[in-house]
């Protein structure tokens, strides 16, 4: 093993000298899967992207293509303009978006603006429906701005605490017409932060849409391929905002892949062309970003919000229970300095956030809640969520360069203008 992990290291590093993107070896791997099923011998195809003999990507091939299962929801391989081969995996293939990258809900902070430039650019746009105001009445107006802006598939981000569901004194419980409008109109529609539920998946299965269900757990993960889901995004504690996992990404996503058929996206930390490379290598049919996302053009993060990602490193974030109010016994991992920010703030409303369809609401101190472009009064005490991934925040970008990132895909021609299939 020793020996494999060691060319493996190699030949990623003389990838990155090279300036070859992963997406090359990654199609000429579906390729040679598809001939093992076939019965044929394991060949990759055409002239090697490496310099070296043996690649990350083929010691993934031959440990794992093998085994692991084909979805059977394909939709077809998609190329950039002028034949250029795609990323293709399970997921890319479920989908039908060009690269294995899915970008998360992360509530008000994803405006349809944000949605439409990922999935335009070759990803998965999500748009959250936690934020203040969303109702069965005004998501359709959300989704109909995403389907103006883009014809390429999207999806929608649901929370299904067991709080979010039942409601409580300042929460009504979920409107269940929400799911359903959600599945009419988006590709997926994904829920997070509650036991994967029967009635649930069948809503949306019922309207159209594929089922996503977000775990933190190997128990969690075959309980979703139990009720239906199509796919799993496995959220390991490193990751920025509620935090279902409560181990690291990696360990997380080799325990999942081992439990389950379906494919898996891995979720927490990942904010790298090398992290990103990690987990395709480690199994993951895709990766899902939210952190870097935040601190994009089309985002709806507010300034100062945005400013604290880009002064900030992994070591700068928190895992804890603080930012309770509204939703408790949910961890999430927040800057170390809107927690400073809070303790030091009085008791009462350290800010005020515009509503969707009109009105303020207050946000109290410690309370749950998106500092989005709309907040007012101390921004630093409100709670700024932030991955570990943040030591990748560097500057605004748009959301398309974020994605030419991390994909290597730079070099490639209209990479933000993929086809979707």
């Amino acid at each position: 093993m020793s020996g494999i992990l060691a060319a493996s290291v190699s030949a990623t590093a003389a990838s990155r000298q090279t300036g070859h993107s992963f997406i090359a070896p990654l199609a000429r791997l579906r390729a040679s899967a598809e001939h093992r099923q076939a019965g044929g011998p394991v060949r990759v195809p055409g002239p090697r992207p490496f310099p070296h003999k043996h690649s990350l990507y083929q010691h993934w091939h031959l440990a794992a293509a093998a085994n692991r299962k084909q979805d059977h929801h394909s939709a077809p391989a998609t190329e950039f303009p002028g034949g250029n081969a795609m990323v293709t995996t399970r997921f890319t293939r479920l989908i039908g978006c060009a690269l294995p990258i899915q970008q998360a809900g992360m509530g008000s902070a994803s405006p349809p603006e944000l949605v439409a430039a990922v999935s335009n650019a070759g990803g998965l746009g999500m748009l959250g429906t936690a934020r203040a105001g969303l109702t069965a009445e005004t998501l359709p107006v959300l989704l109909d701005q995403v389907m103006a802006l883009t014809s390429r598939p999207f999806g929608v981000n649901i929370i299904v605490s067991p709080i979010h569901l039942a409601g409580q004194t300042n929460r009504p419980p979920l409107d269940l017409r929400i799911v359903t409008r959600a599945a009419r109109r988006a590709k997926v529609v994904e829920f997070f932060y509650g036991e994967p539920n029967q009635r649930l998946v069948d809503m949306a299965h019922e309207e159209g849409a594929l089922v996503g269900w977000q775990v933190g757990s190997r128990a969690e993960a075959i309980a979703a391929e139990t009720v239906g889901c199509d796919f799993i995004i496995a959220q390991g504690v490193e990751a920025g905002g509620h935090v279902r996992g409560t181990i690291g990404t990696f360990t997380l996503l080799g325990e999942v892949l081992d439990a389950v058929s379906l494919p898996v996206l891995a979720a927490g930390g990942i904010g790298t062309r090398r992290g990103v490379e990690a987990a395709l290598a480690a199994g993951a049919d895709g990766v899902r970003v939210g952190t870097r996302f935040v601190a994009t053009t089309e985002a709806n993060a507010h300034p100062d919000y945005v400013q604290a990602l880009i002064d900030a490193r992994a070591e700068d974030t928190v895992y804890t229970g603080a930012f309770s109010v509204g939703w408790p016994d949910a961890p999430h991992r927040v800057l170390r300095s809107c927690l400073e920010a809070a303790e030091a703030a009085s008791d009462g409303p350290v800010a005020t956030i515009e509503r969707l369809g009109g009105g303020a609401v207050p946000i109290g101190r410690y309370a749950t809640g998106v500092a989005d472009r709309s907040a007012s009064g101390s921004i630093a005490a409100m709670s700024l969520w932030a991955g570990e991934s943040v030591s990748a925040v560097t500057r605004l970008q748009t959301a398309a360069d974020v994605i030419a990132e991390l994909c290597g895909t730079h070099d490639l021609p209209n990479s933000g203008a993929a086809s979707a299939g």
